[in-house]
């Protein structure tokens, strides 16, 4: 009978660590699954400068051609184009962060604000010794 006893305490005082143990881990879910959503828009922040680095190095290789491909446009994100260098601004985790890339090359003047996140044309083409980067 004692036997029995211990087991049906051992099982309740473990049953009752669990449920005080969920009940300390429930609000930190909500924040961990935050947390993964800022890394996700990082990695397609990420991927979106280095699709224009990339469109931009082919055309400077190959001149008398233009680069055309489908590319997803990330929230929170604007760039503008300037003499010899691309200006990224994104919002990560509140707040605002600048990456800057220079090229040999000058741009046309052009700035990308306020897109909405989805998937957009994007067309670089070498035009009177310039780079045109146009998006629609």
């Amino acid at each position: 009978m004692t036997n029995l006893l211990e087991k049906s305490l051992i099982v309740g005082f473990s049953v009752f660590s669990l449920i005080s143990l969920l009940g300390f881990i429930t609000p930190y879910i909500d924040e961990l699954s935050k947390y993964n959503e800022g890394d996700s828009n990082l990695n397609q922040v990420i991927l979106f400068m280095e699709e224009i680095d990339y469109a931009i190095n082919y055309v400077i290789e190959n001149n008398a051609h233009s680069y055309l491909n489908d590319i997803y446009y990330p929230e929170n994100l604007n760039f503008s184009t300037f003499d010899f260098f691309i200006k990224f601004e994104y919002i990560l985790e509140g707040k605002i962060d600048t990456r800057i890339i220079e090229y040999e090359f000058k741009f046309w003047p052009r700035s990308y604000e306020k897109f909405n996140p989805g998937v957009y044309k994007i067309q670089v083409v070498f035009q009177d010794s310039m780079i045109d980067i146009r998006i629609a």
